[in-house]
């Protein structure tokens, strides 16, 4: 039954932006503990599965006590960790020296679930329902619902969504390392001194792309940067936010958003700026564009990052780039909706795959 149970619950609850975070290390018909994590703006959720029947209360309760200190030791990460005990099977314990729940920074809820009718019962003093884990509970005892406990293993290696797919991002640093040879080169060929520089090396100037059809422009003007600051502002947002969907999407996949979002925002600044610009900012925020709408989707973090952290990076990028002079905005916003566009096609076909 626990077995069944586990296999269903994490099938579902994956599919609703929850990672698997440890278990034990029996196969699933042997497991009597697994955990799995989703955090949702401020909030870090851990929903502990445990098999009661046979239950080691001394055991269980020792397990408790470790997980709220180590709650408490990383509670200045999140800001506030609910830990939710599921005791699946076995008689309905009495719960005692449950504290009552007031919303503390660290929190334990404890419930029993009826491994045969998927009953939940809630300790006195504690929430019937935290962030929907109900409706999951009740989608794994629904009929219909199979897993075979034999791609257990398969469901948390290729389910995840934060579970890296290349450990070491090497286009992000080939991308990297070419935007510094240009503009080394840059500099060799005489620049800030002379500004035309960039012009030469292939910046967006509209009169040369719509007279003289130098389309290519488009392209060759991520690459090329005015001065040291703009690069190194570029940079920053290229490792932190590109090094990250490098290793989860994969290397296709980013390379299909960092470019296709940079063209975006090389046609937007073209059509709308209509002025003499360059830079990777807007690959850059299409790169944040879809960390935003991806995590959102999922309701997921990826290495700490959500869709809240994103919005807020958004919003303080757009309103500084606003009251900036020189900025170019409309790349800015160009990029950011390639991102999105493509955040939008990656969540939903990952929704579509049947993994079981």
């Amino acid at each position: 039954m626990f077995a069944g149970f586990s296999a269903k619950l994490l099938s579902i609850a994956v599919d609703n932006g929850y990672r698997l975070m440890n278990r034990d290390n029996e196969e699933l018909s042997q497991a009597r503990y697994w955990m799995i994590q989703r955090i949702e703006m401020t909030t870090m959720l851990n929903v502990h599965v445990v098999k009661g029947e046979g239950l080691n209360w001394n055991t269980f309760q020792a397990l408790c006590e470790n997980i709220t200190r180590y709650s408490e030791s990383i509670l200045q990460q999140v800001g506030k960790i609910v830990n939710v005990y599921l005791i699946v099977g076995g008689e309905v314990p009495l719960f005692e020296g449950t504290e009552e729940f007031f919303g503390q920074d660290v929190s334990n809820i404890f419930w029993h679930v009826n491994a045969t009718t998927g009953k939940v019962t809630v300790a006195p003093g504690q929430p019937k329902q935290i962030q929907g884990l109900r409706e999951l509970i009740a989608k794994a005892f629904a009929k219909g619902e199979k897993a075979p406990q034999d791609t257990f293993i398969a469901i948390t290696e290729a389910r995840q969504p934060d579970s890296p797919k290349h450990h070491h991002p090497i286009i992000t640093y080939i991308l990297l390392a070419v935007n510094a040879v240009v503009l080394l080169f840059l500099y060799l060929e005489g620049y800030p001194a002379d500004s035309l520089v960039p012009l030469r090396f292939g910046a967006i100037f509209p009169p040369l792309i719509h007279e003289g059809g130098e389309w290519w422009r488009l392209f060759t003007a991520m690459f090329i940067h005015f001065g040291i600051g703009h690069f190194a502002a570029n940079a920053f947002g290229l490792f932190v936010f590109g090094t990250r969907i490098e290793r989860y999407m994969g290397r296709v996949k980013f390379i299909v958003v960092y470019i296709f979002s940079g063209l975006l925002g090389s046609v937007f600044s073209l059509f709308l700026t209509r002025g003499y610009s360059a830079g990777a900012s807007g690959a850059i925020y299409g790169l944040v564009g879809f960390l935003f709408i991806y995590t959102r989707i999922h309701r997921t973090s990826i290495e700490s990052i959500n869709w809240y952290f994103m919005l807020m990076w958004i919003a303080i990028g757009l309103a500084v780039g606003f009251s900036s002079m020189g900025t170019d905005n409309f790349g800015h916003l160009g990029g950011l909706a390639g991102g999105i566009i493509f955040g939008i096609i990656f969540a939903l076909q990952r929704k579509k795959q049947d993994y079981i």
